[in-house]
């Protein structure tokens, strides 16, 4: 059975017709370089490729068969995420009603960056030359919630999809050292460099790179640099207090 999402009267919603509905979280008239949309989708998306952007397919809800790159499907469920690079012929074929995330980088209007001819050969990915964060929008980002060296801009609250999942954006100087028992974590960095520690090995990750915490692994975010680092965290189930466990 699907879910109903109830998202904030801000967010732009497209009705494209009664198996496709596109919901703008991120538009990129928030000037991030960056986009974040999120698909209720009923058809297949048919085969398309994008010659300047990264992209992200994360599953909210449901189950999709991603074609990239090959003819052999990659089934996703839920949680599930996959990144696209420029020149990858795509698509998407659900298997019934599904919500999932897009996430670009950068980020573009459709269609100024959706081909349907046959790319000539896979495109490197260059990432986005960034030195100061660039100001945050509440008409798009919300409230901001400060905490102990990190703050949380929550762009979809769980109460508002039956506490299935949710979204925030982070934005960290340090975090403390934690884990959850039943929340699954998927990471990824929109400004500045990440070091992320889990089960005490560093990871470093840079814009538009990603990382997926399962439950009961213990982890702590750090900004690489003076400045804080922006990363969007999608959890699943939905963020809840009672389910963070610190450790210091």
């Amino acid at each position: 059975m699907m879910m109903t999402v109830l998202l904030l009267a801000t967010t732009c919603t497209l009705h494209v017709n009664e198996n496709l509905t596109i919901y703008s979280l991120v538009p990129p008239e928030a000037n991030q370089g960056w986009k974040l949309e999120l698909f209720r989708l009923a058809e297949p998306i048919t085969p398309h490729y994008h010659r300047l952007q990264r992209q992200f397919i994360l599953v909210a809800d449901g189950k999709i068969d991603a074609f990239y790159g090959t003819s052999i499907p990659t089934p996703l469920q839920t949680s599930d995420l996959v990144s696209i690079d420029p020149g990858i012929l795509h698509s998407l074929t659900p298997q019934g009603p599904v919500y999932f995330f897009s996430l670009d980088f950068p980020g573009f209007n459709f269609p100024e960056d959706v081909f349907y001819d046959l790319p000539p050969t896979p495109i490197p990915w260059v990432p986005p030359v960034t030195h100061s964060p660039p100001p945050l929008d509440p008409k798009y980002f919300g409230p901001r919630i400060e905490l102990e060296n990190y703050a949380v801009y929550e762009l979809v609250a769980g109460s508002s999809t039956n506490n299935k999942w949710s979204v925030a954006l982070l934005e960290i100087k340090d975090s403390p050292r934690h884990f959850h028992r039943i929340e699954k974590e998927v990471f990824v960095v929109v400004h500045g460099v990440l070091d992320i520690e889990i089960d005490g090995l560093h990871h470093i990750l840079s814009v538009g790179e990603s990382i997926t915490i399962p439950p009961n692994h213990t982890h702590q975010l750090k900004s690489v640099g003076k400045e804080s680092t922006r990363v969007l965290c999608f959890s699943f189930p939905a963020f809840t207090p009672s389910d963070m466990y610190c450790i210091d």
